[in-house]
């Protein structure tokens, strides 16, 4: 039966003959009672699994000892190509320490990431994605797909441009990927994808994380200030509120109301100013203030509109 990642919950460290296993998912195997005299068949197909072209014969079957992935088997004994196939192990008579897992013999990595780590920090406003390649055969990057929590089916693919790979290298690379379009308080799952040069796509990890819940109100410094020919200003709610945020002159008139009365969400907010005022005309350059309300909380801040 299918387990997990594979390597995720147990040791990596590898036994004589066994170069890397498999980071995509490993099985267990249960026998219901009585003695066993076994062999192990795993399946694979090269859109999840990372059998790349070429490769399928440096593929055997792995077992977990308790310690370490040994070898149980099967190098060349396979059927089937890159796309899919299976490979059969030796004979078994141990089922002890039941996890099996896809694995190659030689230097040359039939998967083609290596993946050291992925992990995901939450703030309030983004997850920040950081994941380390041990090492990379032939690998043209990564995409990462989210889902909420309490949607397991609804993947969608949140970066617009493929973040590119280090194609070939046996050296430790360290990426990272910011997700800025999160709700406060909700619960999202990531998962990474590794795209070879020949177009093979391996779901290489996933993580799980909850976006922070603000705990109390803020108004942030614009950015940028000075500035020309717009500029943002950020604030925070811990709760849903009406809020306002008006932009004045140096002589204290009105110029732009952003904000009336404007209901908004728990969370972190961002609104732009473009230099424009009511009536749609643009203002001239010098110093301005915005006055930010929200329930009781009041604050303002300054800043300068340049030529």
């Amino acid at each position: 039966t299918y387990s997990g990642n594979g390597g995720q919950d147990v040791s990596t460290s590898y036994g004589t003959g066994i170069d890397h296993v498999s980071s995509v998912y490993y099985w267990d195997v249960a026998r219901s009672s009585g003695t066993a005299n076994a062999k192990v068949e795993l399946y694979w197909e090269s859109t999840s699994d990372g059998v790349a072209n070429g490769h399928e014969s440096e593929l055997l079957v792995a077992q977990y000892n308790g310690t370490q992935w040994v070898d149980a088997g099967g190098l060349g004994n396979y059927v089937g190509d890159y796309t899919s196939g299976t490979v059969q192990s030796n004979p078994i008579t141990d089922f002890t320490n039941t996890e099996f897992v896809l694995a190659t013999s030689t230097s040359d990595n039939s998967l083609p990431v290596e993946l050291a780590s992925f992990t995901a920090k939450a703030g309030i406003s983004d997850v920040t994605l950081n994941w380390t390649t041990a090492s990379e055969l032939n690998n043209q990057g990564f995409n990462v797909y989210r889902r909420l929590q309490s949607d397991a089916n609804n993947w969608a693919q949140i970066n617009e441009a493929m973040i590119e790979g280090q194609g070939n290298t046996s050296t430790e690379t360290n990426y990272t990927f910011v997700d800025a379009r999160v709700v406060s308080g909700e619960s999202y799952v990531y998962k990474l994808e590794s795209v070879s040069l020949n177009g093979l796509r391996v779901d290489e990890k996933i993580v799980e994380v909850t976006v922070k819940t603000p705990t109390e109100y803020a108004l942030f410094n614009n950015y940028p200030n000075p500035f020309n020919p717009s500029t943002t200003i950020k604030f925070q709610l811990p709760e849903s509120q009406q809020v306002n945020l008006t932009i004045y002159d140096a002589q204290g008139r009105v110029v732009k109301e952003l904000l009336n009365n404007s209901e908004q969400n728990m969370g972190e907010h961002s609104v732009t100013w473009n230099a424009l005022d009511n009536s749609g005309a643009r203002v001239a350059s010098g110093m301005y203030f915005y006055r930010f309300t929200a329930g009781k909380f009041v604050k303002m801040g300054k800043m300068i509109l340049l030529k």
